[in-house]
This record gives structure tokens, C-alpha cells and sequence, in this order.
């Protein structure tokens, strides 16, 4: 994860101006870091590894979750699995 944001940090100084500025979690995560006196707000280095690691796992939680989910109803209704199957 800690690559992950030094390569956003990396192509956020090299790359980004305020017309091209990417709008992905990860990119307004690594904003936060800057020392902008305008930002009254700044994540710490530690903070931002903390929310993307949360957020890697979280969605992989539910969407395991969603998948177990689906493939156990799939199997209580073969008609429905059936139409998806023609679909």
C-alpha cells in the first residue's frame, strides 16, 4: 500500500496541474499531504495508509460477500440461473 502512495505522490509532482488533476480516492488522499497553508485539513502519511487499507479491504469484504451471496441464490432457483444463462 505504502508503493501504492508513493507512486500517486510521485506522479502527483511530476504530473498534476489544476486542469489535469486526477479525482480517484487514492489521488485526494495523497492531496491532503500537502503542505498548502490554504488546506486547514492535512492527513498524516500514517492516516492515508490507514483509509486506503481500509478501503482495499472493505470492498473486498463485500464484494466476496455479495458473490457468496449470489452464486448460494443461484443454486435455490434454477429458473432464474437459467434466464441469466439465455441472457
Amino acid at each position: 500500500i505504502m508503493a501504492i502512495i508513493d507512486e500517486e505522490q510521485n506522479r502527483k509532482n511530476s504530473q498534476w496541474n489544476s486542469s489535469n488533476r486526477p479525482r480517484n480516492l487514492i489521488s485526494n488522499l495523497v492531496a491532503s499531504l500537502d503542505d498548502d497553508s490554504s488546506t486547514k485539513i492535512r492527513l498524516t502519511p500514517k492516516e492515508v495508509f490507514d483509509e486506503v487499507s481500509l478501503s482495499i479491504l472493505a470492498g473486498f469484504e463485500t464484494t466476496s460477500t455479495a458473490l457468496s451471496w449470489f452464486i448460494f441464490y443461484m443454486t435455490k432457483y434454477p429458473e432464474i440461473q437459467e434466464k441469466i444463462k439465455t441472457e
